[in-house]
């Protein structure tokens, strides 16, 4: 599958991803003395890396991915014809294949009636308290039994808050 044909200086990017690139559940110890993996091709279940060595991709990629397959001719089409056509349009209006895809997949739901569409999970987060509060409010009323939902997140902030926190560099120290 390699053609052994690189558009970058591969040493430069193995080089760069060393210096700057954190790898998901990996030591980086070993990286000091020997190259990381850089993955630059993929072909159905199989990705090869800089050195040609061919692997079998069974975990998507990683981790918490969806792997249909690499260089999937149909589904890169689908992808461009969209982006041409309407690439994103943020939620505060609803779009064609929105719309569509939301119909499909609550049939795979029994029980539930609509989506939110986010892009991540601290989007995701955010909109369920809010959501949450929605719901309480609506079903206690004022009181304080429709904050109750929120108290539980709210201790376990204020208990991950007295966690040591990441070091954090001054304004001005950190290099463009």
């Amino acid at each position: 599958m390699m053609d052994g044909k690189f558009d970058n200086d591969i040493q430069a990017v193995v080089d760069a991803d060393r210096a700057h690139v954190w790898h998901h559940l990996s030591q980086h110890k070993p990286y000091e003395t020997s190259d990381p993996r850089i993955i630059v091709e993929g072909k159905g279940m199989r990705v090869w890396d800089q050195k040609g060595k061919e692997h079998l991709d069974a975990v998507s990629g990683g981790v918490w991915t969806v792997n249909v397959g690499y260089g999937r001719e149909s589904i890169a089409n689908a992808v461009r014809d969209q982006i041409l056509k309407l690439c994103y349009f943020a939620g505060s209006a609803g779009s064609i294949p929105g719309a569509i895809f939301s119909e499909k997949l609550l049939e795979k739901m029994p029980g539930l009636s609509r989506v939110y569409y986010c892009n991540s999970g601290s989007e995701a987060n955010e909109k369920a308290f809010k959501m949450i509060r929605q719901i309480a409010h609506k079903r206690y009323g004022r009181s304080g039994r429709a904050q109750r939902p929120v108290w539980a997140v709210r201790t376990w902030l204020r208990a991950r808050a007295a966690l040591p926190r990441i070091p954090r560099l001054p304004a001005g120290r950190c290099r463009p």
